[in-house]
């Protein structure tokens, strides 16, 4: 966790490291004995003493081991385990992590992914595929959407859709119905419903409207 061996000591790993040696050279020369016509050494209670030193051992050297670390790193370790509460984010966004930056670069590079790829045209499009296509948690997304943008998943692609209509109800002779399903709507009396809760016209109105 941190770059700093002041105050650090690993004479406990060296004295695990010993005690395992001992042992070895232990099991050696009892193999040797053995293959000499000698009787072994790890019987009786010397054996029951043989097979309890090792675990002893990672018990005193290894699971009591503590390197300290260094002084200063006692609040870096506090500041870490409470993310910071901003003010101005929504009580569920507070420990998200994202600052102003942060929110900013992501909404930037939905809008750019979001146009690049006209995602909105896609009818299964959700809050968990639009943030993996922009490689962001879906929180992140969330959060993205109603800090910076004001709005929930459904009304931002909803405006997105709504936009691309707009544009095709002028540049192109599609019917009502062929423009709703291209760009993203399966149903046209919802695309009616949301074309005037943004535009305050129905789509036909809009195209006689502006059409030049």
């Amino acid at each position: 966790m941190f770059s700093d061996l002041e105050g650090k000591t690993l004479r406990w790993l060296d004295g695990l490291v010993a005690t395992i040696l001992i042992l070895a050279l232990v099991v050696i020369v009892d193999e040797i004995r053995l293959l000499m016509g000698a009787e072994s050494l790890r019987t009786g209670v010397w054996g029951m003493l043989f097979d309890v030193i090792l675990p002893v051992a990672f018990g005193i050297f290894a699971l009591r081991a503590s390197p300290p670390l260094p002084g200063w790193s006692e609040q870096v370790l506090v500041d870490a385990a409470v993310p910071e509460v901003r003010e101005d984010a929504p009580t569920r966004y507070a420990r998200s992590g994202l600052g102003p930056q942060d929110i900013d670069r992501l909404a930037a590079r939905l809008e750019r992914r979001m146009v690049d790829g006209r995602l909105w045209r896609d009818h299964g499009l959700n809050l968990r595929a639009l943030a993996a296509a922009i490689a962001v948690p879906p929180i992140h997304l969330s959060e993205v959407l109603n800090t910076r943008l004001g709005m929930s998943f459904y009304d931002y692609v909803n405006q997105c859709r709504i936009r691309d209509a707009c544009a095709m109800l002028i540049d192109t002779d599609d019917t009502i119905i062929e423009i709703s399903e291209t760009v993203g709507f399966n149903a046209k009396s919802t695309f009616n419903t949301s074309f005037k809760k943004v535009t305050d016209q129905t789509p036909s109105q809009w195209r006689v409207t502006h059409r030049p």
